[in-house]
């Protein structure tokens, strides 16, 4: 929370949002699709196309997946745990 005060968010949170390296802050659809353009191939070109729809509703839309993302993929009681494999990918 801290680190969200040190931006002028007040509140506890109550989308996603991204601090850049830049030390901006992104909120909502801007957040995804700066971390898809992160992820690279695929992911970079979806984020890079979608920018081309305005940012309002881009966030409309973004608001309508949040609500609904439970509905749609499920909620689970816990995290699945990474593979070995997958361990090797984070830090």
């Amino acid at each position: 929370m801290a680190l969200l005060r040190s931006h002028n968010i007040i509140e506890a949170p109550t989308t996603v949002y991204v601090i850049t390296a830049q030390n901006t802050v992104l909120e909502e659809s801007t957040a995804i699709l700066y971390l898809g353009s992160l992820l690279g191939g695929w992911w970079k070109f979806m984020s890079v196309l979608a920018h081309i729809v305005p940012r309002p509703l881009r966030d409309v839309v973004y608001r309508w997946v949040a609500k609904n993302r439970y509905r749609w993929f499920g909620k689970r009681e816990s995290c699945r745990v990474p593979t070995e494999a997958e361990r090797r990918l984070f830090l």
